[in-house]
């Protein structure tokens, strides 16, 4: 995410950030401006999330315009 828009978020909905020892996301497969990513997130050897998300890439973020008041 974004840093700059990050205060934008509702932190009810998201949650305050936490330490995250070791993580990553790679890209499995791309299609125009579709992207699947695969995702695995550790804290202490242990896992603490695991997933797979569809992603679409936009021509512009999707706070653009907020963001340019």
């Amino acid at each position: 995410m974004d840093i700059n828009t990050h205060f934008l978020i509702n932190q009810e909905l998201c949650g305050a950030p936490t330490d995250i020892a070791d993580g990553f996301a790679r890209v499995d497969t791309s299609e125009g401006k579709k992207q699947i990513v695969d995702v695995s997130v550790q804290r202490n050897g242990e896992a603490v999330f695991q997933g797979v998300f569809t992603c679409f890439v936009l021509d512009k973020h999707v706070l653009h315009d907020r963001l340019d008041r």
